[in-house]
């Protein structure tokens, strides 16, 4: 293949993910102007277009027309929210994206490297010693430690000859994400917080 045909499949690719991201881009500002509007309040897409472009550029003859409680309802309770729904899903997005390049599989996920158990057993943790000790222990933090040791055991695990090739950390995330679904599916912590179960077994994926 020449250089030429190399240029033009690449410019051709880039065209696709540029319409791609116009298009997700565009769905995303209509799904978010819909999503205000659900609710006990009347508020029409139109509305939240409004307020938000009047909030944006400083304009408040935009939303003149919208009574004090709406606005509120749209600026300060239902948008913060919806973008930070947006972030989170976002963030999500880019760690499944990071994990598949690394493992160079497109069913990689942090199930595989048993982020996702390490991190709702660290939250456990935290949860049960404010369950006996009476104490604030953030459980964010706990599960944030939960999931970076879990990656660095796994890490540890797979390195052999000091290389760490995908398919020893798929197995190896296996192996510590079934650890970690056990302990914190455990009898002794079910039998001391029954009524967390549930709870318990949504944070570990089942």
């Amino acid at each position: 293949m020449s250089n030429g045909s190399l240029t033009a499949l690449l410019q051709r690719k880039q065209a696709k993910v540029r319409l791609a991201g116009f298009v997700l881009l565009a769905a995303m500002v209509l799904f978010t102007l819909a999503a205000i509007g659900f609710g006990r309040a009347d508020i029409s897409m139109a509305d939240a277009a409004a307020v938000i472009y009047g909030q944006l550029t400083g304009s408040p003859e935009a939303y003149a027309h919208i009574n004090a409680a709406k606005m509120a309802i749209i600026w300060d309770i239902r948008l913060p929210r919806i973008l930070a729904a947006i972030a989170v899903g976002g963030g999500l997005a880019v760690a499944g994206v990071v994990f598949q390049a690394l493992l160079m599989n497109p069913l990689a996920d942090s199930y595989t490297m048993g982020v996702s158990t390490g991190a709702a057993f660290g939250a456990s943790v935290a949860i049960y010693l404010n369950i006996f000790t009476q104490g604030g222990l953030p459980v964010t933090l706990f599960a944030f430690g939960g999931a970076v040791a879990t990656l660095l055991i796994v890490m540890s695990m797979a390195r052999v000859g000091g290389y760490v090739s995908s398919a020893n950390l798929v197995i190896a995330g296996i192996i510590v994400s079934s650890i970690n679904r056990y302990l914190l599916l455990s009898p002794g912590l079910l039998a001391v917080w029954p009524r967390k179960a549930g709870n318990m077994c949504c944070m570990a994926g089942r």
